[in-house]
């Protein structure tokens, strides 16, 4: 599954954290329109927490 972003008339895939698998805990749009980003990605071993902002469509 990817992270999809909508312009108003189509989705494509965003770009985002790559290393899977990844757990979204949350989205938040920022005050520029950014896409924000917090989850987790758990291994056999380790937890590890993310928080990222998306590049804006272009």
């Amino acid at each position: 599954m990817t992270l999809q972003r909508w312009n108003g008339s189509a989705w494509s895939q965003a770009e985002g954290p790559s290393a899977a698998p990844l757990t979204v805990g949350a989205l938040a749009t920022g005050p520029d329109g950014a896409l924000w980003v917090a989850g987790s990605k758990e291994t056999s071993s380790s937890s590890s927490y993310f928080f990222a902002k998306l590049p804006t469509a272009a």
